[in-house]
């Protein structure tokens, strides 16, 4: 849509010496993406951070690891829903490098993930990166005693299933966020 944002088709889509040029553009800090600040309502419609820095300072930030793409997608829909910027990983190890660059308020991680899974993840994010009170959400399609009982044992906060309703994923999130109901809603 010409005037939102500049797309993938654009050829100066993140050239500043260009989209500096155009009136009204901005450029989201943690994206790079250049957007009409007006048509956006201040906010990022790619990974959902607040244009203006006093409300960045306040906005929540979700760190989501997960391999699958179409989880992302549904998951950080969700997350930009609730006003938070998403910082997303798509394996364990990259997790690990930006929850010590992002200092996320929630993480949340897919159980079974290519080089180090979610447990693996949750172990090293608890003990090395110490991320201390945290809350980390372990995402899965399955909920297998053993998983579940490995997550337990590396102080996991909550377990959401992939194929969890929408609002019921929308609602748990929210609360570990210390979000209000009309947030959520």
């Amino acid at each position: 849509t010409p005037g939102l944002f500049c797309g993938p088709t654009n050829p100066w889509r993140n050239d500043p010496k260009h989209m500096s040029k155009i009136a009204g553009m901005v450029q989201c800090p943690s994206c790079g993406l250049y957007i009409g600040r007006a048509a956006v309502g201040g906010h990022c419609p790619e990974c959902g951070t607040a244009l203006d820095r006093a409300e960045r300072s306040r906005q929540k930030c979700v760190l989501l690891a997960d391999s699958s793409p179409r989880s992302r997608g549904k998951i950080g829909t969700i997350v930009k829903q609730l006003g938070c910027r998403i910082v997303e990983a798509v394996n364990g190890n990259e997790a690990l490098h930006l929850a010590t660059v992002s200092k996320p308020d929630l993480v949340i991680l897919e159980a079974a993930m290519p080089d180090d899974d979610g447990i693996g993840a949750l172990h090293e994010l608890r003990h090395t990166v110490r991320l201390g009170d945290t809350p980390v959400i372990m995402l899965t399609s399955k909920a297998d005693l053993q998983t579940v009982s490995r997550a337990l044992q590396n102080q996991v906060s909550d377990y959401i299933l992939n194929n969890a309703p929408t609002e019921e994923i929308k609602k748990r999130l929210s609360q570990h966020l210390g979000l209000n109901d009309s947030t959520a809603a």
